[in-house]
């Protein structure tokens, strides 16, 4: 399992990073094994914090989707492309929201 921290965003290094305090409290590690990351633009190689991208919209997990053959498309539907477009729409609609639409950024 993984946290989001909104409005958080990616330190450049080690030093700016809210997860040390003489130490990685990420990776138990001392602050004499990450001290050559306290400047410039790297993190230590094993830091477990990752970027999301910006989005204007939720995140899904699509991994609950399988691919089906046009035999698996429900009742109601033809056997069309357009028909399948609708439904996977549908799916994805119907799909739990992993982490919600973010505001957009006001410049």
């Amino acid at each position: 399992m993984s946290i989001l921290i909104n409005g958080m965003e990616i330190p450049k290094n080690c030093a700016e990073c809210p997860c040390e305090d003489y130490e990685c409290m990420l990776l138990g590690k001392d602050a004499e094994e990450i001290m050559q990351y306290f400047k410039g633009d790297k993190r230590h190689p094993d830091c477990p914090l990752v970027p999301v991208p910006d989005h204007n919209d939720r995140l899904i997990d699509v991994g609950e989707f399988e691919v089906v053959s046009y035999k698996g498309i429900p009742d109601g539907y033809e056997d069309t492309f357009d028909d399948g477009v609708l439904w996977m729409c549908e799916k994805i609609d119907a799909t739990e929201t992993i982490i919600p639409a973010e505001p957009p950024k006001e410049e």
